[in-house]
């Protein structure tokens, strides 16, 4: 009976000693445990891989509280849980020219079950810090790591993460924003919602561009250009539906895309364009 190649190769895995590693195409090796869910997952350089997770109650621990950070070694397959002081349920993130990873925005404060925080925001509707989880408020964060490598300090600063809302944070609150890099290094952070857990599908949709509050139709930049947050006009189309706009750098230097093409050099408000040639 000829077994059919599945099987074949089935059986030739089984006899391995030694973990195949990815060297056969289109298999599978285990790599070890991340401790926390890669909600957020990016190459830092080489060596690590650098892994974020929402504020929730992962049986690894740090600093008192539960992880929900850790960098994983791609040539040992250990992992490193790190210290994030705010939620990132939900951010956005992008690379830095000079190889840094940034992360924007999130969720706010969260404890046990899912619950909102221990201590809640003014407006009541979202938490800033949680007792149990000590988590804060990642609803305006903007998280910075310096990749490093196994011959760096990772219980030095700069190795750590940078997340510290009341130092560096975004001018609106953004739960599913989108991040793009522009071409001077400079990245757009659009739309989202103002606070996570729900869908701005309103009916009757009298405020296509607000969702009574709970939509967030502007962009800002990072670095910040010293310019208030602007509205943009297609986030009313979406009608408060404006999670991760799809967006990308169209090349010419100074346009991105979010299913319109626009120019943010022509002025405060970003413009639909042209198509280019």
């Amino acid at each position: 009976m000829t077994l059919p190649p599945v099987s074949l190769l089935a059986l030739w895995l089984a006899t391995l000693s030694q973990p195949v590693l990815g060297s056969l195409a289109g298999s599978f090796a285990d790599g070890g445990n991340t401790q926390i869910s890669a909600m957020m997952m990016f190459v830092g350089n080489n060596e690590k891989v650098y892994i974020l997770d929402k504020a929730e109650g992962n049986a690894a621990q740090i600093n008192g509280h539960p992880a929900w950070g850790a960098v994983w070694d791609i040539n040992t397959h250990e992992t490193q849980v790190m210290d994030v002081a705010t939620n990132v349920f939900c951010a956005s993130g992008m690379h830095l020219p000079n190889g840094s990873f940034v992360t924007f925005g999130g969720n706010g404060a969260i404890g046990p079950g899912g619950n909102i925080g221990s201590v809640r925001n003014p407006s009541g509707a979202s938490g800033a810090w949680d007792a149990v989880y000590q988590d804060f408020d990642g609803s305006k964060s903007i998280r910075v790591l310096n990749p490093c490598t196994s011959g760096d300090d990772f219980n030095s600063d700069q190795c750590k993460w940078f997340d510290d809302p009341a130092t560096l944070s975004m001018q609106k609150q953004r739960w599913y924003s989108a991040a793009e890099m522009l071409g001077d290094g400079t990245i757009v952070i659009i739309g989202g919602f103002v606070n996570g857990g729900y869908i701005n599908r309103n009916t009757p949709n009298n405020d296509p561009t607000f969702s009574g509050g709970a939509a967030e139709p502007t962009y800002e930049f990072f670095p910040s250009n010293g310019q208030p947050a602007q509205q943009m006009a297609f986030m009313t189309k979406t009608s408060g539906l404006n999670a991760y706009a799809h967006t990308y750098f169209d090349g010419l230097g100074t346009g991105f895309r979010a299913s319109q093409l626009f120019d943010h050099a022509l002025g405060p408000t970003a413009k639909p364009r042209k198509r280019a040639p």
